[in-house]
C-alpha cells in the first residue's frame, strides 16, 4: 500500500512559453504561471493518480516550483526580451477524499521572487496568486486498475496581481477529465481540461483568452513510495 500521507516534494518546472511580437510597456499582466499542481497524494506532480479511498481522508502538503523564461517576448531587431526570466513559487496544498469517491481541494500558491530585464518585469517581488479550489468525482475504476477515471472542475479566485503576473483580475473556471490507471509496475495518468477566462484581448500582441490544457505522465513504480517518469503539460489559446 502506498503511503496516505503528503510529502514535500520540490520539482523543478522548466518552461518556455509562447512568443510575442512587441516588447511594448504595459500597465498590467495576467497569470502567466505554466503549472498548475496536482492535489496533494497524488502519484505526480502535474497529473491525477484518482487514489480515491477513503472515507473521511484529509492530506496537506507543500510544493515549489521554479519557471524558467516562462515569458518572452520579441524586441526591437529580433531581440528577445525577457519578462520574466525566472519565477518561484510555493504552493500550499490540501485536500478531502469523502465516500471513497469524491476529493475536495484546495491551492494556495506564493510567488516567492520573481524577476525579468523588461521595463514592465517586476523586480524581485513577492505576491500571493491566484487560490484555487478543487472538486473531482470518481466515475469508475479503484486505486491500481489499469483503468479508472474521474470529471471535476477548479475554479480560481482573483486573490493575485496583474501587474506581478500572478492573476488574470477575474474568477476563472476550469471543467477536467482524469484518466489514470495502474498496470503491474507501470503507472500513467492523463488530464484534459477547458480553461474558461473571461480577460480576453491580446498583451504585447499576444492572444489572451481561454485555453484548452493538457497533461499526461508516465512511469514505473520503483516501490511503494517512488515512482519514476516523465510528465508533460501544456495549453493552447482557443
Amino acid at each position: 500500500m502506498k503511503s496516505m500521507f503528503s510529502r514535500v516534494v520540490l520539482p523543478l518546472v522548466l518552461a518556455s512559453i509562447g512568443v510575442g511580437r512587441s516588447a511594448q510597456a504595459q500597465s498590467a499582466g495576467y497569470a502567466v504561471s505554466p503549472y498548475d499542481p496536482a492535489s496533494p497524494g497524488s502519484d505526480w506532480y502535474t497529473t491525477e493518480s484518482l487514489d480515491l479511498r477513503g472515507k473521511l481522508r484529509p492530506q496537506a502538503g507543500l510544493l515549489v516550483d521554479w519557471a524558467y523564461a516562462p515569458l518572452v517576448l520579441d524586441g526591437a531587431n529580433g531581440a528577445r526580451v525577457r519578462v520574466l526570466t525566472d519565477q518561484v513559487n510555493v504552493h500550499a496544498r490540501s485536500s478531502l477524499v469523502i465516500a471513497n469517491r469524491y476529493r475536495f481541494g484546495i491551492d494556495s500558491p506564493q510567488t516567492l521572487y520573481a524577476h525579468g530585464d523588461a521595463r514592465e518585469s517586476p523586480r524581485y517581488e513577492q505576491a500571493p496568486g491566484d487560490l484555487r479550489l478543487d472538486a473531482d468525482a470518481r466515475l469508475f475504476g479503484t486505486y491500481w486498475r489499469p483503468f479508472r477515471g474521474a470529471a471535476g472542475r477548479e475554479l480560481f479566485a482573483p486573490m493575485g496581481r496583474r501587474d506581478l503576473y500572478t492573476s488574470d483580475g477575474t474568477f476563472r473556471i476550469m471543467p477536467r477529465v482524469l484518466l489514470a490507471g495502474d498496470a503491474k509496475a507501470f503507472a500513467w495518468a492523463a488530464k484534459l481540461g477547458f480553461h474558461y477566462r473571461p480577460f480576453e484581448g491580446t498583451w504585447a500582441g499576444r492572444d489572451l483568452g481561454s485555453q484548452l490544457t493538457f497533461a499526461v505522465s508516465a512511469g514505473v513504480q520503483v516501490n511503494d513510495r517512488f515512482v519514476i517518469g516523465p510528465e508533460l503539460h501544456g495549453a493552447a489559446t482557443m
